[in-house]
């Protein structure tokens, strides 16, 4: 086996790692974007709002039954929307790895004539700034829906302490995902563009 198929392979098992941290600070937001929604979502305002909004139902006429030509073409298309459904679901860690990739080196290439006060740079320097900044944003992007859930207030069936337990353990996942990239990366020498 050549060394380019070795850090090949090494990159791309840290890309599936760094993917899981990216799912992972997903999950982290939606859950403290919920948590913190809560309130308002079963708040009697949000209810009567709705229900405002809506209009009357009109009844459903009953078409009979169906002859077998719909039935195969039904069944045709439920299994049409699995198979999508399926690759779709197959794709998915891949392209929020790249996404999340992508957002986060794009953040720190922007940010380093900032950060450096349009100092000249060595390219070698750039990238080391990059990689500094790209590090720190995963970090912020961890950290933030830990900050927010510091105004949670505790929801009838969960406590403060399964709020905080679930926020924590998803922000554990998604720190140990990306050490887990990064010392791979490490390890094996990869380039750290070829990372997400």
């Amino acid at each position: 086996m050549s060394y380019q198929k070795t850090v090949s392979r090494s990159a791309k098992v840290a890309n599936i790692f760094g993917a899981l941290g990216y799912m992972s600070i997903i999950v982290q937001w939606a859950w403290s974007i919920l948590i913190i929604a809560y309130p308002f979502l079963t708040s009697d305002e949000l209810a009567s709002w709705i229900s405002q909004k809506t209009a009357s139902t009109p009844e459903p006429t009953e078409l009979g039954m169906f002859t077998p030509a719909v039935t195969v073409i039904a069944i045709a298309v439920t299994l049409f929307v699995m198979a999508t459904t399926i690759i779709l679901v197959a794709r998915l860690p891949k392209k929020i790895g790249r996404q999340g990739a992508r957002v986060t080196h794009a953040t720190a290439h922007k940010l380093v004539p900032t950060i450096t006060r349009h100092q000249p740079l060595s390219k070698k320097q750039r990238r080391i700034i990059s990689y500094r900044l790209t590090l720190t944003i995963k970090l912020a992007l961890v950290i933030a829906p830990l900050l927010m859930l510091g105004f949670a207030a505790p929801i009838s069936t969960l406590t403060l302490d399964i709020i905080w337990a679930v926020g924590l353990f998803c922000a554990s996942c998604s720190i140990i995902y990306f050490i887990i990239q990064q010392l791979i990366a490490r390890i094996r020498g990869i380039k750290r563009d070829a990372i997400w």
